[in-house]
């Protein structure tokens, strides 16, 4: 288990360059986003205003948007804390409902990886079968094991496992990030 901090995250351009993204996590360890050589990618990106995704040849993409009022994909609305999966070659036009909103975002390679997000809004023990799983803080906080997560971090957990989610405040939400290497 490992406690991801919005400090440790490495802050990157956008592939189209009209904005910035704070990579959580990418695999494997040493690949690199702009050189395109990776399996999967979570990041967490702020847009504060519309316009073109990148496109990613080759992947398939998964985003929530965890903080603004929501967006529109193409005039196909996304609300917040709703998964939205689609092709990293699809052309997409974001148009925002009202203000900037904030986006955790999992591009990945579907011949290698398997990947979903889910939203977690109560405390409860989860059993984690194999795989590389990231608990994402997206409002409020939890903690497990006695590591406290706030919004904006993470906690990285390789499954198989069992951990109880814990939470003093009375509302919070996470996004569960599952990842799993086919063989």
């Amino acid at each position: 288990m490992k406690h991801l901090q919005t400090k440790d995250y490495l802050v990157t351009p956008w592939k189209n360059g009209k904005g910035v993204t704070a990579q959580i996590a990418i695999h494997p360890e040493k690949s690199s986003f702009k050189d395109g050589n990776f399996d999967w990618r979570l990041s967490s990106a702020e847009v504060s205003s519309a316009g073109d995704f990148s496109s990613f040849p080759g992947f398939e993409r998964l985003l929530v948007i965890w903080d603004g009022s929501g967006v529109f994909l193409n005039e196909t609305l996304l609300p917040l804390f709703t998964a939205h999966h689609f092709n990293g070659e699809e052309e997409i036009y974001c148009e925002l409902i009202k203000e900037k909103v904030k986006d955790l975002g999992l591009i990945f390679r579907p011949d290698k990886v398997e990947a979903n997000f889910q939203i977690i809004e109560k405390a409860e023990t989860l059993k984690l079968l194999p795989g590389d799983y990231f608990l994402f803080s997206a409002y409020g906080e939890f903690e497990v094991e006695k590591t406290r997560v706030r919004t904006g971090e993470c906690l990285m957990v390789v499954g198989p496992t069992q951990i109880e989610i814990h939470s003093t405040a009375t509302e919070f939400k996470l996004i569960l990030v599952r990842i799993f290497q086919l063989r």
